[in-house]
């Protein structure tokens, strides 16, 4: 499925998004890292939009409704599930809350988006996210 113009530059923002937190992780200054946390959510946020914008799967959603909207749809969930609920579940914290995330937990969960997107991006989106955007 070809994105059209609109979801291809929402796709360039989640990957912009998500580099510069990629560097905001390499810190080792706890507010860094806090700030990085809140881009990469925000680039799954994106991502996640324009997954379900190409699917046709329009509609108000929750950060975790993305699994089973995209199940039901295509018979498939996407990968990472439960690492991407931690991760929004630390976010949640310190948005809300004010608690820092632990640096080496974050990187840890962190690590899982570039596959997540670049792997829901080559099955449910036909792009490869490495070079497409």
């Amino acid at each position: 499925m070809p994105l059209d113009v609109v979801l291809q530059k929402r796709l360039t923002y989640a990957k912009y998004l998500h580099d510069v937190a990629t560097a905001g992780l390499r810190s080792d200054n706890p507010m860094a890292a806090a700030e990085a946390l809140l881009r990469v959510h925000d680039s799954i946020e994106i991502f996640q939009l324009v997954v379900l914008d190409g699917l046709g799967l329009s509609g108000k959603y929750e950060f975790m409704d993305l699994w089973e909207k995209v199940k039901s749809k295509t018979g498939q969930e996407p990968p990472y599930k439960e690492r991407l609920r931690q991760l929004n579940g630390m976010r949640v914290a310190f948005k809300h809350h004010a608690i820092l995330p632990n640096l080496s937990e974050l990187r840890e969960l962190a690590a899982a988006v570039y596959p997540f997107i670049a792997g829901v991006s080559a099955g449910l989106l036909r792009v490869d996210f490495r070079v497409s955007v």
